[in-house]
């Protein structure tokens, strides 16, 4: 039966235990008030996670689990989740992604395997509870596909369906080829509309090159631009670069042969699209220095892409802007929509020499159309600061032009712990942090377990919901991995559970992991 947190299940996940956090450096204007308003949540009557469903079989098998939850409390509606396993031996399904459909229900994608192959299926489930399955991707049967389907990034088309992007890697004899990027639209009711026979989608890379990390944006215009990096095969210890396209409604390739977007003397990675608001994207990306006094060092760059391909800033692949250049190494990118056509990114931190040498802070900008720092006089705002890691930043908007950012808080060295924890922080538009005027983050959670693997959807007032992974470390259920939920106000406040507690969502003697939370446009 639905339930909060108990001392009987899990450790009570008191607020947050975190160190202090001294003022953020650089200094910021000081933190205002967050704003009055309502305080109900702004979502549907409930929501649909999906997640990884590992049983204890010997082997262990995945499947796919679905539970849908109550807005207002985050309590599960379903009395067992949906579960959705092979009907095989050595079959798994793994890795859900998700996108909200329009009724209050869910498009999830996942990848089944079996041994060397895996393929991308769709399974659409209703806030009822029904599924029915649809084939991402027209394949011939399972053990029989020419090509590993896998890796896929997905984004809502903005009518229910979604578009995905993904590695196409024919498996040889003599081992596996070169990745190639592929993409595909998925309409709501399951059919597809790109590709043609025998593959049923669309190559967007060319053979030849190692294609990795792919990025979308859709184009506004029932289309998507995407990104990748590339290296070529017969040179793997080449400087990566990033290479891009662009697919119309209808699956033409409108720049015709892949466009390089960006080119250095480093190495370049993490590409991240964002829209612009006018049909093309910020391409963010990091860039790590391989020679000089600075090698090693990696960076965080920005570079506008036209709908048409074009440099609007500069003109070339090569000449592109800075988003933060401190002396840590930047990692770890995130980024999300301004609204008025910039974009917000957070970012690891990683202090490289001296006393702090290994810790880790997450830090933000926010950039304009133009490509400029608008907080801090360009430079990075430190969403935490303290002897602590925090690490792996997530990114959702606040509805107000700022943005929430939930992170993982990792214990230093000498704490000899695996203890991991979630806080969060809010920004406003100018850059200020919000919550706790800015000393310290908010709890998401913070217990003897190991809280990870955020999957974050804002709450349409300034707060957000998070679902994670709770992990226990100590006593006969060590290892268990469970999940549970949190939302937070707008003033950072928990909004559910008993005192301030997480809810779990799924405590089967299964292994329940890497929460999905349907995106939405």
């Amino acid at each position: 039966m639905p339930r909060s947190l108990s001392p009987a299940l899990l450790v009570v996940l008191a607020a947050c235990q975190c160190p202090d956090q001294p003022a953020p450096a650089p200094p910021v204007e000081p933190a205002p008030t967050p704003e009055p308003g309502p305080t109900a949540l702004a979502l549907p009557g409930s929501l649909l996670v999906a997640f990884e469903n590992q049983d204890r079989g010997t082997p262990p098998q995945a499947g796919i689990g679905f539970q849908l939850l109550g807005s207002a409390d985050g309590q599960p509606r379903w009395e067992q989740a949906l579960v959705l396993r092979p009907g095989e031996p050595g079959v798994s399904f793994s890795r859900p992604l998700a996108v909200s459909d329009a009724e209050g229900g869910m498009l999830a994608l996942y990848e089944v395997r079996v041994e060397q192959d895996a393929d991308l299926v769709a399974v659409h489930v209703s806030a009822t509870g029904q599924a029915g399955a649809h084939q991402a991707v027209e394949l011939v049967p399972l053990a029989h596909s020419p090509a590993a389907e896998g890796g896929a990034v997905l984004s809502p088309d903005g009518q229910g369906g979604a578009y995905l992007v993904f590695l196409h890697q024919v498996i040889l004899p003599e081992g596996p080829a070169a990745p190639r990027i592929a993409a595909q639209h998925l309409w709501a009711d399951g059919s597809v509309s790109w590709g043609s026979d025998p593959l049923g989608y669309l190559l967007l890379s060319p053979a030849g090159e190692l294609a990795s990390a792919p990025a979308l944006v859709p184009d506004g215009r029932g289309g998507i631009i995407v990104a990748w990096l590339s290296v070529p095969f017969d040179a793997p210890d080449t400087a990566a670069r990033i290479f891009g396209q662009h697919v119309s409604a209808g699956g033409e390739l409108l720049w015709g042969q892949p466009r390089l977007l960006a080119s250095a003397m480093g190495t370049l990675g993490e590409p991240v699209l964002v829209p612009d608001g006018s049909g093309g994207a910020l391409l963010l990306f990091t860039e790590k220095d391989v020679q000089g006094e600075v090698s090693g060092d990696t960076d965080i760059m920005v570079q506008k892409i036209g709908v048409d391909g074009s440099f609007p800033w500069s003109g070339t692949a090569k000449d592109y802007k800075i988003v933060s250049a401190t002396q840590l190494a930047e990692r770890a990118l995130v980024a999300i929509p301004d609204g008025n056509g910039g974009a917000i990114a957070a970012f690891e931190a990683l202090w490289l020499e001296g006393e702090r040498e290994g810790d880790v802070d997450i830090m933000a900008q926010r950039i304009d159309t133009d490509g400029l720092g608008r907080w801090s006089d360009g430079a990075p705002v430190a969403v935490t600061h303290s002897g602590w890691s925090e690490e792996a930043p997530v990114l959702v908007a606040d509805g107000s032009g700022g943005a929430v950012a939930v992170f993982e808080i990792h214990p230093p060295p000498e704490h000899l712990s695996e203890d991991v924890d979630l806080a969060a922080q809010r920004l406003s538009a100018s850059g200020s942090l919000l919550w706790h005027e800015g000393l310290r983050s908010a709890a998401v959670s913070s217990s003897g377990h190991a809280e990870r693997r955020p999957a974050v959807l804002a709450d349409g007032t300034g707060g957000a919901v998070v679902v994670f992974e709770a992990v226990s470390r100590s006593g006969e259920h060590a290892g268990d991995i469970e999940l549970a939920t949190q939302r937070l106000a707008r003033d950072g406040a928990p909004g559910w559970g008993e005192d301030g507690s997480p809810v779990l969502i799924a405590t089967t003697e299964d292994q329940e992991q890497r929460p999905a939370l349907g995106l939405r446009r």
